[in-house]
């Protein structure tokens, strides 16, 4: 060089001060400036020898620079150390910065590794390096320049590197930040994603568009995992950093013997790569009645897959991925791995082609144009939240279209749920009343454990040949089970809402309550009658059946009490006060009045009335998000309707229940002989009930009950139990039966 600035001034390049500055501006430091820290260790001319003192590491931070001017050069005056300063400084990040790349970069040692992998940190890496390089090469042609041009070497040097002053020192402090989380064990890749994007807002042009293009290079990452997830239904996401992760698998419950063969559970790095666990069912789910005889054990894992396979971790969650689009991303995946499964076929209700394969079910040509869409989008400077939303959202339409036609047109959908209806919510009434009939002398005596399932499958396929459910190819799905365990009746018939109390389905006879019906559904329709689905229909079974039976006892009261009646009027039973015998029967009239109208009103108001709208909706309808809407709404619908989710009728109901099995028990042990009649127990349940039913006339006429969502159908059921206004007037005298629940002081007329 051998230039001086003007006439007067020490020139520079007598002591090779230019040189070495150079040098020192990529991360080389010599004799003229020394670098004090320890960031040496991690340059590309040096290596560790000791591993794991690596790891532990800490890239040190932007705020204090370690590279100093020698004390030997004594002659620089004040004003050239301060640019001179500015100088070293960048260079100070850049070897901070250069020295993060090359951690990143080279192989991941899980034997002496302390940090966890991250390809989201891969990728920051890459973009870094592209602006490392574009650096090197400016000061590069710094470097050319300076030696054919006489200008004033400093401030050229200071002046051709002053985008980077601002852009370096936030390049280092993103840098350092992520070294420092690095030690987590799962790498929080959203912070990252959060805080480039944050960035991008920056008031300095050269930061905003350094930022904006690393986050460029993570979104990358990200747009690959989503197209992985969304179009072939994979997880590529060896790191867990992926907002849609597979759920942890529990461990096998104690009593894991069920009756179908499970799957063997694959190691979580297998798992990981198919894209998400099989998880193991426990017991205390298939008490719910979801029974799986009648499927195969692929079919059963797809099913436990597609409910509780995989989730959305928030943590995870980008700022310009709200949690309702991840939930639509989520349920994409699904649905695609679904489509995308071999050997679709046929439904159990026989309404459509069975044997389709999976590429039939998800056309490739279909799946073609949307992996050109993600390429596009891919592509672009900056990631369009709007685009991104508007290409999921086709993308959930294309596939809840493709499994509302695998479900309702080749699996038929409508011929299962009818069965549903006619077995779960007894909609084929001649069946259930001719198996209660058959049942009869076996609901006499205890259950017996060791073979009560054998017991009820007799009764239950002799009823069939008495009914019209002869001939039906679905009865063959169902079959009845006893619940042996008393956490398994439970959690069985426990009634879980919003409310930290729930409640449970009212009691009738603990002997016999705990039988649940399962059903075996064949592939894919357990995709909308899952577990929990199958769980409520038991619990609205188990309602329908216990008063079905208690109508059946209050007729067979009915009989005894006529028959008593004759012996008394022939005289061959001991005389017994008329009023007594009287009072008698019209107690037992009251509970089957009450009991004979709350099943009108659960069966007729409630079950067909929301049926119908369920069929209309699905015929309708051409989604499967739309569908598995309707039948949500259709449970949750009839679970409110029925009383389910109140807690204080739940416990009014298993009242009344007991005041009619107490009385039923009281005629059956009188064997017809009216000597035997213990009036003072009759006269005590009488009060008994009539309190307990004045207080459920209350609960249901209360103002704020026939006006809730509860309604319309509600207010008929009031007006058949209030005919003639009879039981109002009556709560009325007794001081407002309803104010002892705690649901208002309104009139009770409907």
């Amino acid at each position: 060089m051998g230039k001086a600035f003007e006439s007067g001034i020490v020139p520079f390049d007598e002591s090779g001060l230019i040189e070495e500055l150079l040098l020192a501006l990529v991360g080389i430091h010599g004799d003229l400036f020394v670098d004090s820290s320890d960031i040496d260790r991690f340059g590309p001319l040096l290596a560790l020898d000791d591993e794991k003192e690596e790891e532990s590491w800490n890239l040190p931070g932007p705020s204090h620079c370690t590279v100093t001017i020698s004390p030997e050069l004594t002659w620089i005056s004040e004003a050239d150390r301060a640019v001179l300063g500015d100088l070293l400084r960048l260079g100070f990040h850049f070897k901070a910065v250069a020295a993060f790349v090359e951690r990143e970069q080279s192989p991941w040692d899980p034997r002496h590794a302390t940090r966890s992998p991250s390809v989201y940190r891969r990728a920051l890496a890459s973009g870094l390096t592209e602006m490392l390089d574009d650096y090197r090469c400016t000061v590069l042609t710094l470097q050319q320049e300076l030696r054919l041009e006489a200008a004033p070497v400093l401030s050229t040097i200071k002046h051709r590197l002053w985008e980077y002053m601002d852009v370096l020192p936030a390049l280092h402090a993103l840098a350092a930040a992520q070294d420092e989380v690095s030690f987590n064990r799962l790498f929080p890749a959203a912070d990252l994603i959060n805080r480039l994007a944050a960035g991008t807002r920056s008031g300095l042009p050269a930061v905003r568009q350094a930022l904006g293009r690393l986050l460029w290079h993570c979104n990358q990452v990200l747009m690959q995992q989503l197209a992985a997830w969304m179009l072939h239904g994979m997880l590529q996401d060896p790191n867990q950093e992926f907002f849609i992760q597979p759920r942890a698998q529990p461990p096998p419950p104690a009593a894991a013997a069920t009756q179908q063969p499970q799957p063997q559970p694959q190691p979580q790095q297998q798992t990981q790569a198919q894209g998400g666990p099989q998880q193991q069912a426990t017991r205390e789910e298939d008490s719910a009645g979801a029974s799986t005889s009648g499927r195969g054990a692929d079919d059963e894992a797809a099913y436990r897959e597609w409910h509780a396979g995989f989730q959305v971790n928030p943590r995870c969650l980008p700022l310009y991925v709200s949690g309702d689009l991840a939930d639509t991303i989520l349920f994409v995946g699904r649905a695609v791995r679904v489509l995308r499964r071999p050997g679709q076929g046929g439904g159990a209700g026989g309404g459509g082609g069975g044997g389709g394969a999976g590429a039939e079910l998800l056309p490739l040509q279909d799946m073609m144009k949307f992996g050109q869409a993600f390429t596009a989008l891919q592509s672009e400077p900056e990631l369009s939240a709007p685009r991104l939303t508007m290409l999921v959202e086709g993308l959930r339409s294309h596939v809840a279209r493709l499994l509302w036609r695998l479900l309702v047109g080749r699996a038929g959908l409508l011929p299962a749920l009818a069965a549903l209806k006619d077995y779960f919510l007894l909609g084929r009434g001649d069946f259930w009343q001719a198996f209660l009939a058959e049942a009869r002398p076996l609901m006499a005596a205890p259950p017996r454990p060791g073979s009560v399932d054998a017991d009820l499958a007799l009764p239950f396929t002799r009823s069939a040949a008495k009914s019209s459910a002869e001939g039906d190819p679905l009865l063959a799905a169902f079959q009845l089970r006893y619940l042996g365990g008393k956490a398994e009746a439970e959690a069985a018939f426990t009634v879980k809402h919003s409310s930290a109390a729930h409640s449970q389905v009212p009691e009738l006879d603990r002997a016999w309550d705990p039988l649940v019906l399962e059903v075996g559904l064949e592939w894919p329709l357990g995709l909308l009658l899952g577990r929990e689905q199958l769980r409520r229909y038991n619990q609205l079974f188990a309602l329908l059946l216990r008063l079905r039976r208690m109508q059946n006892q209050l007729d067979d009261a009915w009989k005894d009490l006529r028959v008593m009646d004759r012996e008394m009027q022939r005289g061959t039973a001991p005389p017994v006060p008329h009023n007594r015998m009287r009072d008698l029967q019209d107690l037992r009239n009251h509970m089957a009045f009450v009991v004979s109208n709350l099943q009108i009103y659960i069966q007729t108001d409630v079950i067909e009335v929301n049926f119908s709208a369920l069929e209309n909706k699905i015929a309708n309808c051409q989604d499967f998000s739309e569908l598995e809407r309707a039948h949500a709404l259709f449970l949750n619908t009839l679970m409110v309707q029925s009383f389910l989710t109140v807690r204080t009728m739940c416990i009014n109901l298993t009242e009344i229940f007991q005041d009619v099995a107490m009385l039923t028990q009281l005629v059956s042990r009188a064997c017809c002989d009216p000597a035997r009649l213990d009036f003072a127990a009759v006269s005590r349940l009488r009060s008994s009930f009539e309190r307990h039913f004045l207080t459920l006339f209350g609960s249901i006429s209360s103002q704020r009950m026939v006006e809730s969502f509860r309604a319309p159908h509600l207010a008929q059921l009031v007006l058949r139990l209030n005919y003639n206004s009879f039981y109002s007037a009556k709560d009325m005298d007794a001081g407002g039966g309803r104010a002892s629940v705690g649901v208002g002081t309104a009139g009770g007329r409907p």
